[in-house]
């Protein structure tokens, strides 16, 4: 059993969340570039050589000549570190906006705050202080960039990193003013104090996991290239190194009909993720063309401990699919039960000796139902006679994780449920099933639904249309899930609730979450006609039916929550370690500008 594994994949995701830091395009990097270093051309000419805005014809000259070379040297760190992990012409563009912004920064403040304090004749000379204080800072912000990031070795991250710093200073400014910048000890020891801190923090902070991680750096480097560049193969070979061989359970309810091929409810154990191109992150959609379309894959009581680490690892749980083995048949079920206790919401339908709970927090929202919240529940509804509880999280809202007080509410309400279910009375059913395949939706949809799209699975039970609505994403805005069940609710017809599938195939996005829920980007007014079609195309298709519950047994390795653990304990270590240096900077940096 594995516990809950929320606090540390939050953690992680609240780290990962700096990387959002960059700019967002190539070209944006580009124009902040040639603009930090236009600027910097022009104060240095200005109040560094005595070039002076008047004369405009020289300061255009080292604009012109110095992003050309700055272009050229741009191209040549892309080179030099060919063959690291992310070498990315988009990436090294993102750390010369960088680079240049600092240094213009340190320039920048070095011009003004002295000025304020004192009336020194011998401004040129200390403001070329600045100027060299400035490319020492921007070489050891390099270098931590070259080796954090990037993989390079830290000898190599050294020696790039001082390149186009010490290079370009020879393109924005007369040759003869250029041995003066080198002459301030004061100013030379501050840098050289500054590149020192860069390289001790990039060799405490790579080392900040060990002994559980060999390399902080390795996991930054593998987790960017699955989440930038869409390559999960590094990450998938460090997370299956670390994870366990589990037996994990896959629940099929199949509607077996009269005269089409029948539809399943899937709820696997095993849980979407971890993210983006990584292991088991579109299980709904692996699954879902699995079963020919004809299928939900529901997200059941699992977090991300249950991660499959890899796509070998996926295959694997597939083949154990094969082995399913039947359970029971059924020809009668229950009107759906609905309980709610505030926020709290569980939806039931029983199967005569089987139960299918649904639990929603929506629209306050939670993370994962805690597997707490399913082991007692299963005891609970073994007692009151079931002999099989089929628990679904409808993960259709946004929230955090909960509480104590509130995961015991959610028990109490499902409990209730379960309590009504058990003598409700049962009918013959006729169920229909409508995928996004069978409507025309046109180009209604964005990045916040997954490849499997939308459908609904119609009941009618006692002469009553009962409609469950399913989409393909993770999660929903807040309040769509409100908006979609009274839009559909009629005299004609109910419907009981909306499941998303927790797909992670739609994250790797630049916002919060790291993904958009469904709702954030598509429109609600094109959500709900297209279930309100769905709703349409599944009762005209409904059939007399059955139901019959099968079970798979899948031996695969899943992530576990040590290894989440572990991540977490690495990168809060690194964080610490970055903080104190930062600190260090601080001071270092206010000293200098005060002392040079």
């Amino acid at each position: 059993m594995y516990r809950q594994a929320e606090d540390s994949v939050s953690n992680i995701h609240k780290r990962w969340a700096l990387t959002k830091l960059n700019p967002s395009t190539t070209k944006l990097s580009f124009v902040i570039t040639c603009c930090a270093f236009s600027a910097l051309a022009i104060l240095t000419n200005a109040y560094v050589t005595g070039v002076g805005f008047s004369n405009f014809p020289y300061l255009l000259y080292y604009v012109v000549v110095g992003n050309i070379a700055l272009f050229a040297l741009t191209c040549l760190d892309y080179t030099l570190l060919k063959g690291t992990s992310l070498s990315k012409l988009s990436k090294v563009f993102h750390v010369s906006a960088f680079s240049y912004l600092i240094w213009l920064l340190t320039l920048g403040i070095g011009l003004l705050v002295p000025n304020l304090i004192s009336n020194d004749d011998n401004r040129a000379a200390i403001n070329s202080s600045y100027l060299l204080e400035g490319l020492l800072f921007v070489a050891g912000f390099r270098i931590c960039m070259f080796k954090s990031v990037f993989g390079a070795t830290l000898l190599r991250a050294i020696l790039v990193g001082l390149v186009a710093p010490f290079t370009i200073i020879f393109f924005f400014m007369p040759l003869q003013f250029i041995p003066d910048v080198f002459t301030s000890p004061i100013a030379l020891g501050y840098g050289l104090v500054i590149v020192g801190m860069g390289i001790l923090w990039a060799i405490m902070a790579d080392r900040a996991g060990r002994p559980e991680i060999r390399s902080t750096f390795e996991i930054l480097q593998a987790f960017l290239a699955a989440w930038t560049e869409k390559d999960g193969t590094r990450f998938e070979r460090i997370a299956e190194e670390k994870a366990a061989e589990k037996p994990v359970s896959t629940f099929m309810i199949r509607f077996a009909l009269d005269k089409s091929n029948g539809y399943s409810l899937v709820l696997p154990e095993v849980h979407p993720g971890p993210f983006l191109s990584v292991g088991g992150s579109n299980l709904p959609y692996v699954l879902y063309n699995a079963f020919s379309g004809r299928a939900m894959v529901l997200h059941g009581v699992s977090d991300h401990a249950l991660n499959i680490p890899s796509k070998e690892e996926l295959s694997r749980y597939l083949r154990g699919l094969k082995s399913a083995r039947k359970l029971s048949s059924h020809s009668h079920c229950s009107r759906p039960v609905r309980v709610e206790d505030g926020h709290c919401s569980a939806t039931g339908i029983r199967f005569d000796n089987v139960c299918m709970l649904i639990l929603s927090m929506s629209p306050e929202g939670m993370e994962d139902v805690p597997y707490s919240v399913l082991s007692q529940l299963t005891h609970y509804s073994k007692k009151i006679g079931f002999d099989s509880l089929l628990l679904i999280d409808s993960h259709n809202a946004m929230g955090d994780t909960l509480d104590g007080q509130q995961t015991e509410r959610l028990l109490k309400t499902a409990e209730r449920c379960l309590d009504k279910l058990v003598t409700a009375v049962e009918y013959p059913f006729r169920a229909g099933f409508a995928n996004i395949k069978d409507i025309p939706i046109g180009a209604s949809f964005q990045d916040d639904l997954g490849e499997s799209g939308l459908a609904v699975l119609a009941l009618c039970i006692d002469n009553k249309w009962n409609l469950l609505g399913w989409a393909d994403s993770n999660n929903m805005k807040n309040g769509l899930r409100e908006e979609i069940l009274k839009k559909l609710t009629s005299q004609d017809h109910h419907m009981v609730e909306i499941c998303t599938s927790d797909t992670h195939s739609t994250s790797g996005k630049r916002t919060r979450n790291g993904y958009f829920a469904l709702g954030e980007l598509s429109k609600e007014d094109s959500i709900i006609e297209a279930f309100q079609a769905l709703s349409i195309r599944a009762m005209e298709s409904a059939e007399s039916s059955s139901l019959e519950l099968y079970s798979a047994i899948s031996s695969v390795k899943v992530m576990g929550s040590k290894q989440l653990d572990d991540y977490s304990f690495a990168l809060d270590r690194s964080m610490r370690i970055t903080k104190i240096f930062l600190c260090a900077l601080a001071v270092t940096f206010v000293s200098m500008i005060l002392m040079t």
